[in-house]
């Protein structure tokens, strides 16, 4: 499971994004912060820090078979493309 969020300061030039990965008992197994240069809105960066939270599981070799975010657009962004952003 990985549950990701995103945080966008409309003052700033950069966002942060980051999340964790837990195995099916809730151990976590990794975790990732990252800061992107530039501005977007909140929906792009909520899309992007899912995209990065799936990456790094799977560069990492871990399975993901949930994918938590609480950002409800980009969740129903995601399930009306059948899973890919």
């Amino acid at each position: 499971m990985t549950n990701v969020d995103a945080a966008v300061v409309e003052s700033q030039d950069y966002f942060s994004v980051g999340g964790i990965i837990r195995d099916s008992f809730g151990s976590v197994l990794g975790a990732f912060p990252n800061r992107i240069a530039g501005k977007v809105s909140p929906f792009i960066a909520d899309r992007v820090v899912l995209r990065d939270g799936l990456a790094f599981a799977m560069s990492n070799g871990w399975s993901i078979s949930v994918a938590e975010s609480d950002a409800r657009r980009v969740n129903d962004f995601v399930k009306s493309r059948d899973g890919y952003c």
